[in-house]
């Protein structure tokens, strides 16, 4: 298993892995985003949006999606944890918390001070 920043050509297996969030989680709203849209808030002078991936034999199982946050509580930035996934042959694995150790390992090294998840 690798967990690695999303390249450009992968958006749009993300954006299918949060809509299949969105339906695993029993959610009646279908996300909109498309995998342009997260190309361009991934790979952008100033990114809003930062993505991991794990990645199986050849093939995408998961995906972290942060934003860059403030907290005026803390005096701190940090990151949001905007969505999680893992593939349902994956769950049960540990990989959701390896994606996670890794966003805030990488998070640490820019700079952020806290990861925050909901």
């Amino acid at each position: 298993m690798i967990i690695r920043r999303c390249r450009p050509d992968e958006t749009e297996v993300v954006a299918d892995m949060v809509r299949a969030l969105a339906k695993d989680s029993g959610s009646s709203i279908v996300p909109k985003v498309t995998g342009e849209q997260i190309r361009e808030q991934t790979f952008s002078a100033k990114p809003l949006i930062w993505c991991f991936v794990a990645e199986h034999e050849a093939e995408l199982v998961g995906t972290i999606l942060l934003e860059p946050i403030f907290s005026t509580w803390r005096g701190q930035k940090g990151l949001y944890v905007v969505d999680l996934y893992v593939s349902a042959q994956q769950r049960g694995k540990g990989l959701g918390e390896k994606l996670i150790r890794t966003a805030a390992s990488e998070g640490r090294v820019a700079g952020f001070e806290y990861l925050r998840l909901e």
